[in-house]
C-alpha cells in the first residue's frame, strides 16, 4: 500500500478516497502493508490490521509514528482526530466514517470526556449519540431561558444554578448553546458528552437552534447569553420564531468576541424582569 503514484495530489485524491471509503464498507479486515504513517489510526480505527508502515513521498509529520501513538493511547480516537489533520484527504475520509460510510468493523470505545481537538471532534460518536437523543426528545416546558456553555462540567455550573435560582416556576427550564453539541435542554445534561472545547462553532448552535424551535412550540424564550446571542437569534429567525411576542434577548444579540460575567447582579436582575413578563398562570 503507497500513499503516492507519481500522479499530481489532485489526481491521486479522488483514489484515496475511493480506497478509504472501500475499507470502510469491508466486512471483514484487511491487512495493510507500507501504510502511510499518518493514515495509520484510521485505518487502524476502521477496523484493519496496520502491519508496516512506509511511504515514498515525505510529508509533514509523516516521521512521526502515529501509528505506536495509537496504540498506546487511551483515547484512540483523538489520535486519530490529530494525525487526520496532516493531510486533506484523511479529514475529508473521517467525515465521511463519522456521517455517511457503514464502517461495520469500527470499534465504538465512546468516552464520557474527550477535548476537542479539531473539526473532526465535531463528528465523535459520543456528539453523535448526543444528538440522536436531542432528536428524540420532546420537552414538556413551556418556557426557557437560553444560557451559554460553561468549562465547569459536569452540569450545572455556577452560573446556571445562579439562574436556576430565578426562574418563576415549574414552567420554566434552562436550555444552554453549546458549538459542540448545538443545544442541551436541563433534561438531558446527565446524558451529555463532558467535552472541553476551545472551537466556538457558531453555525452548529444556529442550526440546532433554527431545528429545536421549529419543532418545540415555546411561549416565552428569554435569552440570557452573551458570545452565542447571534447565533441563537440566527437560528430563531430561520425558524420563524424571532418575531414572536415572547422573545427577548436580555443582554442583546449583536455579534461580538468578549464575555459578560452572568452572575452580576445587575444582568441577573434584567433576567428575572425578562421572565417576570410571562407568568405562568400557575
Amino acid at each position: 500500500m503507497d500513499g503516492s503514484s507519481g500522479h499530481g495530489y489532485a489526481h491521486e485524491y479522488d483514489g484515496w478516497l475511493a480506497l478509504f471509503k472501500m475499507l470502510a464498507c469491508a466486512s471483514l479486515p484487511f491487512a495493510l502493508d507500507n501504510v502511510p504513517s499518518t493514515w495509520a489510526p484510521f485505518l487502524a480505527d476502521l477496523g484493519h490490521h496496520v502491519r508496516t508502515v512506509g511511504f515514498t513521498r515525505v510529508w509533514d509529520c509523516e516521521t512521526f509514528d502515529w501509528l505506536g501513538e495509537y496504540k498506546r493511547a487511551r483515547d484512540k480516537r483523538r489520535v486519530v482526530e490529530i494525525a487526520s489533520t496532516c493531510r486533506p484527504e484523511l479529514v475529508h475520509a473521517l467525515y465521511c466514517a463519522d456521517t455517511e460510510w457503514p464502517c461495520p468493523l469500527r470499534g465504538q470505545r465512546l468516552k464520557r470526556e474527550f477535548p476537542v481537538t479539531c473539526n473532526g471532534s465535531f463528528f465523535r460518536p459520543e456528539v453523535q449519540q448526543y444528538r440522536a437523543r436531542l432528536e428524540a426528545y420532546d420537552t414538556f416546558k413551556s418556557r426557557c431561558v437560553i444560557v451559554p456553555c460553561a468549562a465547569e462540567k459536569p452540569y450545572p455550573s455556577a452560573t446556571h444554578r445562579e439562574v436556576m435560582r430565578r426562574l418563576p416556576d415549574n414552567s420554566w427550564h434552562l436550555i444552554i448553546a453549546t458549538g459542540v453539541l448545538g443545544l442541551v435542554p436541563q433534561e438531558l445534561w446527565d446524558d451529555m458528552p463532558l467535552y472541553d472545547s476551545g472551537i466556538p462553532n457558531l453555525q452548529r448552535v444556529t442550526d440546532t437552534v433554527r431545528w429545536y424551535f421549529s419543532r418545540h412550540a415555546y411561549d416565552a424564550i428569554v435569552v440570557y447569553s452573551d458570545f452565542y446571542a447571534s447565533a441563537v437569534r440566527r437560528g430563531l429567525q430561520e425558524a420563524n420564531t424571532l418575531e414572536a411576542e415572547g422573545v427577548h434577548f436580555v443582554l442583546g444579540s449583536h455579534p461580538r468576541d468578549t464575555y459578560e460575567n452572568l452572575t452580576l447582579p445587575e444582568h441577573l436582575d434584567r433576567l428575572e424582569q425578562a421572565m417576570r413578563q410571562h407568568p405562568s398562570g400557575e
